[in-house]
């Protein structure tokens, strides 16, 4: 495994958290048809067919995606993790399993470890360098 592949986890999240914003706003726009979305575009006063219609079709493809893209985290964070419970040095793997399956900042990582923000940092990305790439 390399470690963008070890990484991947929070690129997956921003995709999914993207399409629930995405999501959440044709919600909206359905909860208050009467009012437009500023674009800063100017729309004209023509018909353009069924808007609601295509909406609500829009929301029901963002929600099999979205689906879709938890099953693929779920089945990628899985594998991650087996990879992680591989890596025999107990406090290494502490840091890499709260980096990249929990996600958690640096500084939240020296502090649960008691070495410190760049400490944790450097000795993560020491062992990806020896043991990923």
């Amino acid at each position: 495994m390399t470690r963008k592949e070890l990484e991947s986890l929070y690129y997956l999240d921003r995709i999914i958290e993207q399409d629930r914003e995405q999501l959440c706003r044709l919600r909206e726009a359905l909860e208050h048809p009467g009012h437009q979305a500023l674009t800063g575009m100017p729309s004209g006063g023509g018909s353009s067919g069924d808007r609601i219609g295509a909406d609500v079709a829009r929301m029901a493809e963002l929600e099999e995606r979205i689906a879709e893209e938890k099953r693929r985290f779920e089945v990628r964070r899985a594998e991650i993790y087996a990879f992680c419970m591989e890596i025999p040095e107990l406090w290494i793997r502490e840091i890499v399993v709260w980096r990249c399956i929990h996600r958690w900042s640096w500084r939240r990582i020296g502090i649960k470890a008691k070495i410190g923000s760049s400490a944790a940092k450097e000795s993560y990305y020491r062992w990806c360098r020896k043991n990923l790439e």
